[in-house]
């Protein structure tokens, strides 16, 4: 059996001697998320590389889901794949498509304040401008953002249940945390269904991670085809053009090379 790994930017092959039946080629993928309209990237990354590669699979969306159930259906194998970030729990438990979706965009992280509160970002500069102004962001119970915001000491607040809340409680002000971060491939989309919120001017976090596709270790023909056409995809340009067809210039209409960039240290994973 060949495993295509992924370092440095390279690909390259392993052969590893297995005997193993022939396994069947898989007919349909069972997939979900939590909005459509954030997914659209994914999905037609998904089917486009998949097409091109000559090997398309049916797509069998199974509607919205919080993360909490995605990870419940998966586990019973009732969606063939999730997408998240990567984590040694994840890779012990399942087989990683070893292709970042974002190029890392997802790791660049802009914040979701009220309106008001514009006037105290303004003054941050550095973790420390945060804590010592006593900011505290939201996120969603267990996501990787408050491993992050914890390994940083930097004050959050972790909430359970659908994400939607969190922008809600947000804008309303009454749960005493004052920015939401988000990647710079999602915040735009966001902010025009919260109008309520603004995108904080200033400020630009980072941590290197990116989204990655897992599927069940039962299901290694998957893996191996969607790992082959995403790597394809990658190197032939396709994916930069679906980056830019659903979120467009990012670093021009978030003003990215002008904020101040504040790097934040990556956890073990």
């Amino acid at each position: 059996m060949m495993t295509l790994t992924y370092s440095n930017g390279v690909y390259s092959t392993e052969v590893i001697n297995q005997t193993t039946q022939q396994l069947p080629v898989p007919t349909e993928i069972k997939i979900t998320s939590t909005t459509p309209a954030s997914f659209a990237y994914y999905l037609e990354l998904i089917q486009q590389s998949l097409i091109k590669a000559g090997t398309p699979l049916k797509i069998n969306y199974q509607g919205k889901l919080n993360q909490q159930r995605q990870d419940k259906y998966f586990s019973e194998n009732k969606l063939s794949l999730i997408i998240r970030l990567q984590s040694s729990l994840l890779d012990s438990n399942y087989l990683r498509v070893n292709v970042g979706l974002t190029r890392e965009l997802i790791g660049k992280r802009v914040l979701l304040i009220s309106p008001e509160h514009q006037r105290i970002f303004d003054n941050i500069h550095t973790k420390q401008d945060l804590i010592n102004a006593g900011l505290t962001g939201g996120f969603g119970e267990g996501w990787f953002d408050a491993t992050v915001w914890q390994y940083n000491q930097l004050p959050y607040i972790e909430f359970s249940g659908d994400k939607s809340k969190i922008f809600n409680m947000l804008a309303s002000g009454r749960r005493h945390f004052e920015y939401f971060s988000r990647g710079v491939n999602e915040i735009l989309h966001e902010h025009a269904r919260y109008p309520d919120l603004a995108i904080e001017q200033h400020l630009l976090f980072e941590y290197h991670n990116d989204f990655f596709i897992y599927v069940n270790k039962d299901n290694p023909q998957l893996h191996s085809l969607l790992e082959s056409a995403l790597i394809q995809a990658d190197t032939s340009g396709l994916m930069d053009e679906l980056m830019m067809k659903h979120w467009g210039n990012l670093e021009a209409r978030l003003n990215l090379l002008q904020r101040r960039h504040i790097d934040l240290k990556m956890p073990p994973i």
